[in-house]
């Protein structure tokens, strides 16, 4: 009797060990971050014209930039678990971050030798698995998605980074771009959403309902047309739509044009991430600045507050 005890004893104390562990996992934060041409003193051949003459880009450039940026990591909070990089040269600018944020173990950068910037990841849970996809403009490889596959709690969490093409030169004209990797993005989302969570982040150059502010179709849509459909939180999502938590903060911002704040920078929700999480903030981080752009903060959680 008393051996039955014990052994009951400890089989509870097991379950509410369990039970603990799972109700207070420590929600997930991810964060995308554009850092704006951050650019290693060493020359490849596809600098920027300005960064090479009339001034070249010299070291103490790079390091002083890499300060800034690398301080203001170091001040968010809370604490992302992934940073999503953009315009980040290649791999040794990546490098000499993580050595700066010693916390993220891992790293991955897209690797593209032709095209000035790059897409990278820091995280701090193993990295399983990665692919490049890239958008071609007469057989030049002028954009990719970095697909990152992560193991998180058990599941397959893939993180598709994004930098799409911007709006200079004519935001009609350089529409094609947009809807040529958006095309790309939305078959990825659908095609992995049968494997695992699915999230795509970075800087789109477009704001989640740009179609309604232009007379031609874009890549983001808020109605029937264009080519990814986005929808507010609260939506019930169907198969075909992702959310942007930016609806939540329409009058908000991660990069000002004219001094008109513009919500190009974020998160793209497929709807597997609904089967296991939900929003408990989002918001861009606006404490202090060493870029164009500021950082965009994405707070998923499994204790979901019932509406």
């Amino acid at each position: 009797m008393i051996y039955q005890f014990t052994k009951l004893h400890t089989l509870l104390k097991i379950i509410f060990f369990l039970s603990a562990c799972v109700a207070f996992a420590k929600p997930l934060v991810f964060m995308t971050y554009n850092v704006e041409n951050l650019f290693d003193a060493e020359y490849d051949g596809s600098e920027y014209r300005e960064f090479i003459s009339p001034d070249p880009w010299s070291l103490h450039d790079y390091q002083q930039k890499k300060k800034r940026v690398v301080m203001l990591l170091k001040e968010v909070r809370p604490v992302p678990d992934f940073i999503l990089l953009q315009e980040v040269e290649n791999d040794r600018v990546v490098r000499d971050l993580q050595q700066d944020l010693k916390w993220y173990r891992w790293r991955i950068t897209s690797d593209n030798p032709r095209t000035a910037t790059e897409v990278a990841l820091l995280s701090k849970y193993p990295i399983k698995d990665f692919r490049a996809h890239h958008v071609y403009s007469l057989h030049i490889p002028i954009r990719h998605i970095l697909e990152v596959r992560i193991r998180v709690r058990n599941q397959d969490l893939f993180l598709l980074i994004n930098h799409w093409k911007s709006k200079r030169g004519a935001a009609a004209y350089t529409e094609t771009f947009r809807i040529r990797t958006a095309k790309l993005l939305r078959n990825l989302m659908n095609e992995l959403q049968q494997k695992g969570i699915v999230i795509a982040g970075g800087d789109f150059n477009e704001e989640p309902w740009e179609s309604s502010l232009h007379t031609y179709p874009a890549a983001l849509t808020d109605a029937e047309d264009g080519i990814i459909r986005t929808v507010p939180p609260q939506h019930v999502i169907q198969q075909d739509e992702v959310v942007s938590p930016w609806y939540t903060l329409r009058e908000e911002g991660s990069y000002y044009f004219r001094g008109s704040p513009q919500a190009i920078d974020g998160f793209l929700l497929s709807k597997s991430v609904f089967r296991e999480w939900c929003i408990k903030d989002f918001f861009p981080w606006k404490e202090s600045r060493a870029s164009d752009h500021f950082p965009v903060i994405l707070i998923l959680d499994d204790i979901c507050e019932t509406q």
